[in-house]
């Protein structure tokens, strides 16, 4: 029930999953753990993303601020 209750909380955007570790059978074990592993490693895509948008954008701004201003200068 946890480790459904933390994929439906990873589905929503939330990737900060806590999971018991204490638990009895190995393939259970072995689930927890990597569905954890799955989640760390997705927060980091979602970061990395977010980080290459932003960068993105900026890059883009800069030269259309640049033709815009070129193009004000011309018309006036």
């Amino acid at each position: 029930k946890q480790v459904a209750a933390a994929a439906k909380q990873v589905q929503e955007g939330s990737y900060s999953v806590d999971l018991p570790q204490d638990c009895k059978e190995k393939e259970v074990y072995e689930l927890v753990t990597s569905f954890e592993n799955m989640a760390q490693k997705l927060e980091q895509l979602e970061k990395t993303r977010t980080e290459l948008l932003a960068g993105v954008t900026h890059e883009l701004k800069t030269p259309v601020t640049s033709i815009s201003g070129l193009l004000q200068a011309v018309k006036d």
